[in-house]
């Protein structure tokens, strides 16, 4: 058995939410101040972003609509497309959802170290919110659904090659060059703002860029080989402040003081409030003898592989809390954003991490783990009492 410290905020976990999807503000900015290149803007933000965007560059970019994780997803595959099509990325501003009821549109400079994503990848990265752009339609081909209300042009259906609603990241980047796009721009999808425009070329612009993969259309980031997260996602660490946030909670709940150094410990992120798939969720769900069936495999493979000795007291879960109380401070004093955030950062902090089968949030908390600190990780299995038996 393990000793469950803390049970620590929020894991907000991500689906389909709808949110009022228009960016209205029409300013372009920089995330940044890059100290060793000249910012690839035009001037000062102007009434319209084209003003802004240089003749010698051009620009990619896409909308967010999905819960945080999912969005943190799309951002990352669009920075691998602007790799492979050689354009400046400019990222548009977290959205609230039901997820995060009452929280403003946010910076992705305000979660992830941008000047060292930068540096990393040695590119200029750009933030944005836009006006009506006419965009490639991702979503109309994967899905046939309405695209998200801006002008779009719907890609051609073999974008869409699989009984899973994904499309290969080569297909989409083939939009980016003038042979493909200048075959497929009679397909127009007039937008629910009654507007119609052509696919803007200096922008690049797709309205969805969730469902893609290299090679296996269905969940790709949980396969070890994801390139879109060895080149682009293991790049975007924690913006300073947050982490500095999320330590001084963790430390708190080991019972030490903010400031002291936290030692080695497990995360686990059990998933469990918002999976509506099961009538019986006592029968569905893991049970806390599963999980600790899992940290004890974990602690194992700490101490022979790393020697490493976790302390009871140093394993943390994180899950779907619904009592109030938990986070009443950190919403006062810093919003409704940061219950996500903080249970993201303690998730991708440990030198082990047991997560939830199927979550997006374990997902990226495991490759996190991975990536930054060598860690031992395992993904349970839910569905029935005998799912996670191995």
């Amino acid at each position: 058995m393990f000793g469950v410290l803390a049970v620590v905020g929020f894991a907000f976990i991500t689906h389909w939410s709808l949110y009022s999807p228009l960016h209205t503000s029409t300013q372009v900015f920089p995330e940044y101040i890059a100290i060793s290149r000249p910012v690839p803007l035009r001037g000062t933000p102007t009434e319209r972003f084209r003003d802004n965007l240089l003749d010698e560059t051009k620009d990619i970019t896409t909308w967010l609509y999905a819960g945080w994780t999912n969005s943190v997803m799309i951002q990352i595959n669009l920075i691998y497309l602007a790799l492979l099509t050689d354009r400046i990325p400019i990222l548009s501003k977290f959205v609230p959802t039901t997820q995060t009821p009452g929280a403003e549109f946010l910076l992705f400079s305000e979660v992830f170290d941008l000047p060292r994503l930068r540096d990393a990848l040695n590119m200029h990265i750009l933030g944005t919110s836009v006006e009506s752009i006419g965009c490639w339609s991702t979503r109309k081909a994967q899905f046939n659904r309405e695209p998200v209300p801006t002008s779009h042009s719907r890609l051609y259906q073999w974008t869409k090659k699989f009984t899973y609603p994904s499309s290969y990241l080569s297909d989409i980047a083939r939009f980016a060059y003038p042979e493909t796009r200048n075959e497929n721009l009679g397909d127009r999808v007039l937008s629910s703002l009654n507007v119609s425009l052509p696919p803007d070329e200096h922008l690049l612009c797709f309205d969805e860029l969730y469902f893609l993969c290299t090679a296996v259309p269905d969940d790709e980031f949980d396969w070890d080989y994801n390139p879109q997260w060895k080149l682009v996602g293991q790049h975007m660490h924690w913006a300073p402040q947050l982490s500095q946030l999320a330590y001084v909670h963790l430390n708190r709940a080991f019972g030490l003081r903010g400031t002291d150094p936290t030692p080695p410990y497990i995360a686990i992120h059990a998933r469990r409030g918002d999976i509506d798939v099961c009538s019986d969720k006592t029968a569905c769900f893991s049970s806390i003898t599963v999980i600790s069936r899992r940290v004890e495999e974990v602690r194992q493979g700490l101490l022979e592989t790393r020697g490493i000795e976790i302390l009871s007291r140093h394993i943390l879960m994180t899950s779907d809390e619904t009592d109030p109380k938990w986070w009443d401070e950190i919403l006062e004093t810093h919003g409704a954003w940061y219950p996500v955030f903080v249970d993201a950062v303690i998730q991708s902090g440990g030198v082990g991490f047991i997560g939830t089968h199927g979550s997006t949030m374990s997902s990226l908390a495991r490759r996190r783990a991975q990536s930054w600190h060598n860690a031992v990780t395992v993904i349970f299995k839910w569905g029935n009492p005998t799912a996670d038996d191995h």
